[in-house]
C-alpha cells in the first residue's frame, strides 16, 4: 500500500476481480489451518488436501497466464523483447532444479544450527522460539518483499498480489502437507513411526498465525486496500510482537490467544460492515458457476477500460494505424 501511495498518490490499492478465486483458496487454506489447530497434529491424510488445494490455484494461474497470452498474441511478436532471446535448451529447466535442491539440502543443517544458536542467545528476557519468529521472516522474505514493491512501483499491483498468495498457499500446502512424512520415515529408519504432534505453544502459533490471514484475506476480498485497513494490519502485528516480548513468559499462551481473538474480531466487523461487496465477490466466484476472470463463453478476461492492463499486470501496445 504504502509503495502505492509513493507512486501515485491514491488512497486505496485497488485489486482486479479475476483474483478472487486466488483468495477464496486461500480462506480455505486458512480455514484448514484452524482444522490442524483443532486436531494437534498432522498426519499423511492431511497431505493429499493440502497439495490439491495448492493444485488448483497452480492451475488456475496457469490457466489465467495462458489466457492472457492468447488474448495478447497479436502485440507480442512485434512488442514484446523476450521473443527475441533465444529460448534455453531442453533439460536446463529440470537441472536449474536439481541445483537448487543440492544448495538447500547442502545448506539446511548449518542454517538450522545457526539459528539454533541465534535463539539460545536472544536477549532481553525473550525467548528463543519469539527471537527467531522475528528474524526468519527478515531473512527469507526479504528478497520477496522487495521484488513485489518493485512490480507495485510499475502498475503490476494484481501480479505481485497474486505472488503474494501463491506464496502463502504454498507455505501452508507444501510444506505443511510434506512435513507428516518426515517422522513417518525417521521412526520407520530409527525406530517406531510417528504422527507430527504440534506442541502447545506451536499450536497457538498456528492459531494467531490463521487468524492473522484471516484478517488479510476479509481485507482483500473488498478488492480494495485502504489506508486504513494497512495500518490496522500493521498496528496489531508490531502490537502482537511487542507483547511477545514485554510478557515472554506469560505471553506463551495468553497473547497468542488474545491476539487471535482481536484478528477474528477485527475480521468479523469488516464482514459485516462491507458484507455486500465481500458477497458480490464470493457469489462472482462460487454462485455463477465461472471462474472470476473469465466471460460468459470461458475466454480470458478483456483488457481494463482503465489503465489498458490485462489481470497479470501485462500492458500491450496500443495497435497504431499503420
Amino acid at each position: 500500500y504504502l509503495v502505492n501511495r509513493l507512486r501515485t498518490g491514491g488512497t486505496r490499492l485497488e485489486l482486479h476481480s479475476s483474483q478472487g478465486i486466488e483468495l477464496l483458496l486461500l480462506l480455505m487454506v486458512v480455514f484448514y489451518g484452524f482444522l490442524v489447530y483443532v486436531k494437534g497434529y498432522v498426519w499423511p491424510l492431511d497431505t493429499p488436501v493440502l497439495l490439491l488445494l495448492f493444485g488448483v490455484l497452480a492451475w488456475k494461474g496457469f490457466q489465467q497466464y495462458r489466457s492472457a497470452q492468447v488474448r495478447l498474441r497479436p502485440f507480442q511478436r512485434r512488442a514484446d523483447p523476450i521473443h527475441a532471446v533465444p529460448s534455453s535448451p531442453p533439460g536446463v529447466m529440470p537441472l536449474l532444479v536439481l541445483y537448487a535442491t543440492a544448495v538447500v539440502y547442502l545448506a539446511v543443517p548449518t542454517f538450522a544450527d545457526g539459528m539454533y544458536a541465534l535463539g539460545l542467545g536472544a536477549s532481553g528476557g525473550a525467548s528463543g522460539f519469539t527471537y527467531l519468529q522475528d528474524l526468519m521472516p527478515i531473512l527469507t522474505k526479504a528478497p520477496l518483499v522487495a521484488v513485489m514493491a518493485m512490480m507495485v512501483w510499475n502498475g503490476r499491483i494484481a501480479l505481485a498480489t497474486s505472488i503474494l498468495v501463491l506464496t502463502v498457499v504454498a507455505l501452508w500446502t507444501l510444506v505443511l502437507g510434506v512435513l507428516p512424512f518426515a517422522p513417518l520415515i525417521g521412526g520407520a529408519l530409527y525406530g517406531s513411526p510417528e504422527v507430527l504432534t504440534l506442541g502447545e505453544h506451536q499450536r497457538l502459533e498456528v492459531l494467531v498465525a490463521m487468524s492473522q490471514a484471516l484478517l488479510a484475506v476479509i481485507l482483500l476480498s473488498r478488492l480494495s486496500l485502504t489506508g486504513r485497513s494497512a495500518v490496522a494490519l500493521l498496528v496489531t502485528f508490531c502490537a502482537h510482537r511487542m507483547l511477545m516480548y514485554l510478557y515472554p513468559q506469560g505471553g506463551n499462551a495468553l497473547v497468542p490467544g488474545l491476539m487471535a481473538g482481536i484478528y477474528v474480531g477485527l475480521a468479523a466487523v469488516v464482514v459485516a460492515w462491507d458484507r455486500a461487496r465481500i458477497g458480490s465477490l464470493v457469489g462472482s466466484v462460487v454462485g455463477t458457476g465461472r471462474l472470476a476472470g473469465h466471460d460468459s463463453d470461458g475466454e480470458a478476461v478483456k483488457l481494463s477500460e482503465a489503465d489498458g492492463t490485462t489481470p497479470l499486470g501485462y500492458s500491450p501496445p496500443r495497435p497504431t494505424s499503420d
